[in-house]
């Protein structure tokens, strides 16, 4: 986060979001909905200008990220100037081509990540949800 503040010349703010197993889908993205809300009504406050505010976050954050920005697209979510999707998880299905390549030997295995999303998702239709798999919402655009 430093990081990130330091290359932009940005405030940063890293939510303490529910999270799983204890909370499931979708309680830390309304974590995360929330702090950006609450970041935007009170950007006087905040000394940040709102119309600046950027999402971002890496593997699961970036995810989170990703559904914040199409939240904001739709007006269901502040607008937002940018996002940064940092090895975002963007489908929970695991039936990219990738998976079965590269899903064993190399550290996050497809059954570790298959493990995490099944503690995040309440049930396995959540799966099929385009705020668990943003690449499944109807339009990109």
């Amino acid at each position: 986060c430093r990081w990130l503040a330091n290359l932009g010349n940005a405030v940063v703010i890293c939510p303490d979001y529910r999270l799983a197993p204890e909370h499931k889908f979708p309680a830390g993205l309304e974590d995360c909905a929330a702090v950006l809300r609450f970041m935007a009504g009170n950007a006087g406050d905040l000394g940040i200008d709102p119309a600046r505010i950027a999402v971002a976050g890496d593997s699961a954050g970036g995810n989170l990220a990703a559904v914040l920005t199409l939240l904001a697209r739709d007006g269901l979510a502040p607008p937002l100037a940018a996002q940064i999707l940092i090895y975002p998880n963007t489908d929970a299905r695991q039936i990219a081509d990738s998976y079965r390549r590269f899903g064993d030997g190399f550290g996050l295995t497809a059954a570790t990540m298959a493990w995490f999303r099944d503690r995040y998702v309440r049930t396995p239709d959540d799966i099929a949800d385009w705020r668990v798999s943003p690449l499944l919402v109807s339009s990109l655009a």
